[in-house]
């Protein structure tokens, strides 16, 4: 989704992510229906479809943040790593 995406719109889009994570973790992306995730996250089928296409738009979306999140731990990790003092190498 290339358009600017307004707060509440946002936090919509987050908590169907969040909804199917978990009823796929617990079922099974297959298995995991729209109104099994919509159920879950607390909305209806029509905000379902007004933020993704369909199931699969969902899973690429979740794919796509869960790599960011991945992605993002390792740029911090690497960063603090970095960050700290090396002890001094002895010299021979």
């Amino acid at each position: 989704m290339s358009e600017q995406v307004s707060a509440r719109r946002a936090q919509t889009r987050e908590r169907l992510m969040d909804a199917a994570i978990v009823l796929f973790a617990e079922k099974g992306v297959l298995a995991a229906s729209v109104e099994e995730i919509c159920e879950q996250a607390g909305f209806t089928r029509g905000a379902f479809y007004s933020n993704f296409e369909s199931k699969d738009d969902l899973c690429v979306a979740v794919m796509h943040r869960q790599g960011q999140d991945s992605l993002r731990a390792t740029q911090e990790a690497t960063a603090s790593v970095a960050a700290e003092p090396r002890p001094a190498t002895p010299t021979r």
